[in-house]
């Protein structure tokens, strides 16, 4: 049976534009300190009560204090900020 979600906190350390409409972040995790995973995970980020995304964790799962997620991101659209 899969793990139940578990809140995180990150602080967001770096954003970079890898193309004109994907994005990458990277996070510090904050809470918990770290963030055990495996490759191909994602994470679900809200952006209030009823927006919430799905992001691909891109680093690799040997770093757990912080992590890279990659977005595509439409014009217009709210991404990671």
């Amino acid at each position: 049976m899969p793990a139940k979600p578990v809140p995180c906190r990150a602080r967001v350390t770096a954003v970079r534009a890898l193309a004109a409409e994907v994005l990458e972040a990277e996070l510090a995790m904050i809470e918990p300190p770290t963030l055990a995973f495996d490759a191909g995970q994602w994470v679900s980020v809200p952006f209030g009560p009823k927006n919430v995304r799905a992001y691909s964790i891109a680093s690799t799962p040997r770093s757990t204090s912080s992590i890279t997620l990659c977005a595509d991101v439409e014009r217009g659209v709210e991404a990671i900020e």
